[in-house]
């Protein structure tokens, strides 16, 4: 992949590669990524770029990044991520409503299952989870990595991207930010409870709500 091709975004072509030297061996688990600088510096590109491919590499469960210390290969099986950035690609030519028709189907049952099988640690981390500003798109990736499924987990990381794009639009209408936080709020109770079958009526009623959200913004836009 060249950093000329136009048709991916310049932060996803940059994970890819990373991806590529984790793939060969370039890079194992537990290797430390080169620094935001020396990246900027290997890449030519911005900071910004550099911080979006590594929090898309993050998302996916490729890297963790520790605070002061710096991004590290995680030990999880990269086999399993053969080809991911491809799906996104795939992904973000299809339509919106091919999204939210997938995103119908799987997470609602994603958080029934999670609800099974949370523990008392990673509830206390999807409530801190709530207090950070882009909580909406940390908080799914968090439910499907509560179902301990590794297919499950790389599918919401898999369509993080375009689900982030849509939810950029959405939070710009009025009342929308306020309300996901109340339905997050809600579901990670529920969450907690251990209820399966209140968790996955409440993911459906929240995807319903932002689907609503997004047709309205788009009626406005034609």
């Amino acid at each position: 992949m060249s950093l000329a091709d136009s048709k991916v975004v310049l932060s996803e072509q940059i994970a890819q590669m990373i991806i590529e030297e984790i793939k060969t061996g370039v890079l194992g688990p537990g290797d430390k990524l080169p620094s935001e600088k020396q990246l900027i510096e290997k890449y030519q590109v911005s900071r910004i770029t550099v911080r979006e491919a590594l929090r898309t590499l993050k998302v996916m469960n490729i890297i963790s990044i520790q605070q002061g210390k710096g991004a590290f290969v995680t030990s999880a099986d990269i086999s399993l991520l053969v080809d991911h950035m491809n799906f996104v690609s795939l992904l973000e030519q299809t339509t919106v409503a091919n999204l939210f028709e997938a995103r119908r189907i799987l997470e609602p049952r994603i958080a029934a299952l999670a609800a099974q099988r949370i523990t008392d640690e990673e509830i206390a981390d999807l409530r801190a989870l709530l207090t950070q500003d882009n909580f909406d798109v940390v908080l799914h990736q968090k439910i499907s990595e509560c179902t301990k499924n590794p297919v499950l987990i790389r599918f919401v990381a898999s369509i993080w991207t375009l689900s982030d794009l849509s939810r950029r639009r959405t939070r710009k209408m009025p009342g929308v930010k306020s309300k996901a936080y109340q339905q997050h709020e809600r579901l990670i109770e529920a969450l907690a409870a251990h209820d399966a079958e209140l968790a996955e009526r409440l993911m459906a009623e929240h995807l319903a709500f932002v689907e609503s959200c997004y047709q309205t913004i788009a009626d406005k836009a034609e």
